[in-house]
């Protein structure tokens, strides 16, 4: 049986994108009998109730695992370590803290102050459901030591130098035994790791990621090695396996700005690119992004296989409104700036419009002063993430997509799979494999702001028209991008390397 082990960085429960893909692809594979999960490297002591919100809200597929590097190294642990310390245990920890003086500093948070030495302290955090979140030590004003708690258990301990930063972080396994202690420089870079127990030390991080994959993962043909996120592709390069099965997936475009032909390439997938070699295939989502690379690089094992996608065919509500929407990441290659320059044009004309924004990012700030200067507080809407695109989706006459590159644009494809079409800037890549300019959506310019206000006023003014074009795209969608076709093109891939 072939076991696709996808490895990125990290999950996190608000993160559509490279996380949706990965998740889709998941189902299909198991519906195939090809087992396919999830791999990750970060420390993240949330994952377990992280994994659970995101199965609960039917995004991962309840048969898909998430293996993270942490997580096996505690189970793996277990086998060898027999607790022995107790001095970290919440009970003992709290109840050494009855004789101190106990202040409230706000909500959930309190201040225990030790009754021999004022130059002593705690601070103890509570979740919202009354459980310790952690608990920080303090001695003449600084802070020593941070103990760190899940469901009452102790989770990591970390210890910092004067100046505040990170000196040392011990890690602790489910039966509170610690397994893995990091040592930091004077930058929070880590030099040094320790499997406690085993007594293995690893100089770099990658070292102790390389170590993980080869415990993880069985040298034998039939498992495959599916990198989804190039900044930890070098990893998969350095592991000792000579028999299975590695490839890179690339979900963005290679080029730096003006991310065309001629640009410079991003330096993790230049690094993907000339250890093409190494690999069994690099795939890609697009036939012309397959031909920028081959046509650079002369590669001769680049594949073709775009994301899996959802097409439901019920209809969605298409209730009378001005409603315009955008999901997406809120950073600024999203481009949503220029959606929002384009809809103070449209409200001169239709001051009854509306934009409707869904997502989080780091760029939101910009786009509320944005709003503010327009004035469009009435007219364009902030709503946070989303976590069901088929509710954003109801009652919306058109989607945009404003970016100002893309691999595929996952989320043009998602908008057009409940029926909802799309105005989007023609860009590399994706826009024109998914939409036939005019007929099952619309094309413009890039970055031509007037043009993008020209088509939301038509769309506004046209909505039954909109309407069928909605349909129209949604079953040129279905027709192109059939899972049965995805999982061959997989399976023979497989097959042939």
């Amino acid at each position: 049986m072939t076991q696709v082990y996808m490895l990125i960085g990290s999950i996190k429960e608000n993160r559509a994108g490279i996380a949706n893909a990965m998740y889709y692809r998941s189902t299909h594979f198991y519906n195939e009998g090809i087992r396919a999960d999830i791999v990750t490297l970060d420390y993240n002591p949330n994952y377990a109730t992280i994994i659970k919100n995101i199965k609960a809200a039917n995004k991962m597929d309840s048969r898909t695992q998430m293996l993270n590097l942490f997580t096996f190294f505690d189970d793996e642990s277990l086998k060898y370590l027999n607790p022995t310390d107790s001095s970290y245990k919440l009970a003992n920890r709290l109840a050494a803290l009855e004789t101190f003086k106990k202040t409230q500093k706000k909500e959930g948070t309190f201040k225990y102050i030790s009754p021999s030495d004022n130059n002593i302290w705690h601070i103890v955090k509570y979740n919202a459901d009354n459980n310790v979140n952690y608990m920080d030590t303090f001695q003449e004003g600084e802070r020593k030591e941070r103990a760190i708690y899940r469901q009452g258990k102790i989770k990591c301990v970390r210890s910092f130098r004067t100046d505040g930063s990170k000196k040392s972080e011990t890690i602790f396994n489910s039966e509170e035994e610690p397994y893995l202690e990091r040592i930091f420089d004077e930058e929070e870079k880590p030099t040094t790791h320790m499997l406690l127990g085993v007594h293995k030390e690893f100089s770099t991080f990658d070292d102790l990621c390389i170590h993980f994959l080869e415990q993880l993962i069985e040298d034998k043909s039939s498992n495959v090695l599916l990198c989804d996120g190039p900044k930890v592709f070098p990893k998969i390069l350095q592991t000792n396996h000579t028999k299975i099965k590695k490839y890179a997936y690339i979900h963005t475009n290679h080029f730096r700005q003006p991310y065309c032909p001629g640009a410079k390439i991003k330096a993790a997938l230049l690094y993907i690119f000339k250890h093409a070699d190494a690999l069994d295939g690099i795939i890609v989502m697009t036939e012309k992004q397959k031909q920028h690379i081959v046509d650079e690089f002369h590669l001769k094992n680049v594949y073709v296989i775009p994301n899996f996608l959802v097409v439901d065919k019920k209809r969605i509500s298409h209730r009378k409104t001005n409603d315009i929407v955008i999901f997406s990441r809120i950073v600024k290659m999203k481009g949503i700036q220029n959606a929002i320059k384009a809809f103070a044009i449209v409200c001169e004309k239709n001051p009854a419009a509306r934009l409707i924004i869904y997502g989080k990012g780091d760029y939101e700030a910009e786009l509320r002063t944005l709003i503010s200067e327009k004035n469009l507080s009435n007219n364009v809407f902030m709503m946070g993430y989303a976590n069901d695109i088929k509710e954003v989706l109801k009652n919306k006459i058109a989607s945009l997509s404003t970016s100002e590159y893309e691999a595929f644009g996952l989320s043009i494809a998602e908008s057009i799979s409940y029926g909802v079409p799309v105005i989007s800037f023609d860009i590399n890549y994706g826009p024109s494999d998914i939409i036939s300019d005019g007929e099952t959506g619309f094309l413009i310019e890039s970055g031509n702001v007037e043009a993008l206000a020209n088509k939301i006023l038509y769309a506004l003014d046209h909505k039954k028209e909109m309407r069928k074009m909605g349909k129209r795209a949604q079953q040129a969608l279905s027709e192109q991008f059939p899972p049965e076709r995805l999982l061959r093109l997989w399976k023979d891939l497989f097959a042939t390397a």
